[in-house]
């Protein structure tokens, strides 16, 4: 199992699901991923975080969309988490190089601190500096995280902004190379490409199964849209793309053997 001790600074490390029912939304993951789920309390008023587990390993979490995000009509989705050990820092740099600061640096509670920010697309993303919690505890195995991409209306834009401030390396890939990786040292980061249609700018999420047919078969089971059926990509795998029962869109990705 890889399991995760410490991420890599600028590397894709967590994911959370802001959801309008939160509840469905534990059925319907739990279902899914075969996850065990454990209700964190937030603090008088404040509900409840639950975190999901697989073999008591952290994967990813969930809470109630904010009040305010709800009624500016954003719908509920998953967020991408960055880690970083220097916050405050990172955080200036991003807002001198074209984002936009929604919330902090903050703390939250002995986890850790964060910031969310919106890159010069507007596509929303989270900077991580842990304490208590690294983030994911296992990734890259069948259902855990395994890839995000920035759906970037102004993919040079995306290239720039993301370069200068994670230190990544931007390579094209695919035929066409019209899809951008980055790597952070050698290793993949994180990908980018246009989005489908006209649509805002948003990070996708993706998590690994084993077969993608199978999880789409659950995922229509349980109450889910498809929006993609598997595709299969050269040297990469299987992919298709979900939408929740309550709205959210995910990716599923079923690595071929050779991609490790």
């Amino acid at each position: 199992m890889p399991e995760v001790t410490k991420h890599i600074e600028t590397m894709f490390s967590y994911s959370d699901l802001a959801t309008t029912d939160l509840e469905g939304a534990k059925r319907f993951y739990t279902g899914l991923f075969e996850w065990d789920s454990e209700d964190v309390p937030m603090g008088e008023g404040g509900g409840v975080y639950t975190m999901f587990k697989k073999n008591g390993k952290t994967t990813a979490a969930a809470s109630v969309q904010q009040e305010q995000q709800r009624e500016a009509g954003a719908p509920p989705a998953w967020n991408a988490y960055f880690t970083v050990y220097d916050l405050d820092n990172r955080t200036k740099e991003a807002e001198q190089l074209g984002g936009t600061i929604h919330a902090g640096p903050f703390d939250v509670f002995d986890a850790g601190r964060m910031s969310v920010i919106a890159d010069p697309n507007g596509a929303f993303f989270c900077l991580w500096e842990p304490k208590d919690n690294i983030g994911a505890e296992v990734m890259g195995e069948p259902n855990t995280l395994a890839w995000t991409e920035v759906m970037a209306s102004d993919l040079e834009k995306a290239k720039s902004f993301y370069t200068d401030l994670f230190g990544w390396t931007p390579e094209p890939f695919g035929e066409d190379g019209s899809y951008v990786v980055y790597k952070k040292d050698g290793q993949y980061a994180a990908g980018s490409m246009l989005p489908p249609g006209p649509m805002p700018s948003f990070w996708l999420i993706y998590f690994a199964v084993e077969n993608a047919d199978d999880a789409v078969a659950k995922a229509r089971e349980l109450g889910a849209t498809i929006q993609r059926e598997p595709t299969a990509i050269p040297t990469v795998g299987r992919f298709a793309l979900i939408t929740d029962p309550q709205g959210a869109g995910f990716g599923v990705l079923e690595p071929e053997a050779s991609a490790g």
